[in-house]
């Protein structure tokens, strides 16, 4: 059985007034009965609020699972929204899959706090659904997965 081990990234400069709090990168991992999922990510050392290098790997499981999801890459463009203030991190991602001849869409939304700006761990939940498309047409969609688990996301 496939294991993933989990991480993603969104490095991080955190102003507060006085002083600032940098970090290189933020991982992010899960893995229940429904996803595994391994992220990671920087911010741009000329603009902190600008993502570099969002990437990661996903394998969506179970009876309900599209044989296609088994196992996909994730991208910089999958990424919609990513908001991070001192002790909250949240993203959304996006994704038609597979991308040349679409069959699902992928929705994967995260939501995670740390007790203070200070702390090196984010711990919180995502929240997963997987539409079916029909006759590879993004609309009309059925969902076929919807999922909520728990995510843990760390600085390094």
């Amino acid at each position: 059985m496939l294991k993933l081990v989990a991480s993603l990234a969104l490095a991080v400069l955190i102003a507060d007034g006085q002083a600032a709090y940098a970090a290189g990168r933020i991982y992010c991992a899960t893995s229940d009965a429904v996803l595994n999922m391994s992220l990671e990510s920087g911010f741009s050392k000329k603009d902190a609020k600008k993502l570099v290098h969002f990437r990661g790997i996903a394998a969506v499981k179970g009876p309900d699972a599209p044989p296609e999801l088994g196992r996909f890459e994730i991208n910089s463009e999958m990424l919609q929204q990513y908001w991070m203030d001192g002790k909250e991190m949240r993203f959304q991602i996006r994704a038609f899959l597979p991308e040349k001849k679409p069959t699902a869409q992928v929705e994967l939304s995260v939501m995670t706090q740390r007790g203070s700006d200070q702390e090196a761990s984010f711990k919180g939940s995502y929240a997963l659904k997987v539409s079916r498309l029909a006759d590879g047409k993004k609309a009309p969609r059925e969902t076929i997965i919807s999922h909520e688990a728990p995510i843990f996301c760390a600085i390094k």
